[in-house]
């Protein structure tokens, strides 16, 4: 019976420890996007370190003060997602911090997109606009910036995915793989933005 009983309790040990599969699949999603936008990343930088005169000549001025400011609505958002977590583990029964706290962070995702979008917009209307042909900056701008915003409306997409089943009761303190899978994805592109920020706009 004693022998039993510690394969049954070693067995739950292992389930305990066990990483949810949903939680290794983004981790596994993460390293690899990781690696794309270290390519990206590392082709500009040696166009960058490489070129005569950058930035190049007649092209208008990234919106540096504008997407700083825009910077802290994403990095509050990695906050907001983090507490709506913590509070599902916390208090379980009551979860309108949790509601409160996600749908913040969906608000401050979008404002950021809604932004960038903006500028874009006014990048592409100056007389000299910046285009994607018009440079090797608005090339690695466009394709550094465009595959970020992209990976900011995947993450909105399954933030709503999580904000739905949570309405509907299907998260509670023992079963929230969901809202784990989409703080660790939001964390990944909200951690990711200060460095495309620094390289692309600053440097």
């Amino acid at each position: 019976m004693e022998r039993n009983t510690i394969i049954i309790n070693n067995d739950n040990l292992r389930r305990r420890a066990a990483v949810p599969t949903g939680v290794l699949a983004v981790l596994i999603i993460v390293a690899v996007e990781i690696m794309f936008f270290g390519g990206l990343i590392s082709s500009f930088l040696v166009q960058r370190m490489t070129a005569s005169e950058w930035p190049p000549p007649g092209q208008p001025n990234l919106p540096v003060l504008v997407t700083a400011i825009n910077s802290i609505f994403l990095i509050i958002s990695a906050i907001t997602i983090h507490f709506a977590v913590w509070s599902i583990k916390k208090n379980p029964i009551k979860l309108l911090t949790t509601k409160i706290c996600l749908f913040i962070t969906l608000f401050l995702g979008i404002i950021f997109i809604a932004i960038q979008g903006y500028e874009w917009i006014k990048l592409l209307s100056y007389e000299n606009p910046l285009t994607i042909n018009s440079s090797l900056l608005g090339a690695y701008f466009y394709t550094i910036i465009g595959a970020h915003g992209l990976h900011v409306i995947a993450g909105l997409v399954l933030l709503i995915i999580v904000i739905t089943k949570l309405m509907k009761g299907k998260y509670n303190n023992k079963s929230y793989v969901g809202l784990s899978v989409s703080r660790i994805y939001w964390f990944f592109v909200v951690g990711l933005w200060p460095i495309l920020y620094f390289l692309v706009y600053l440097l």
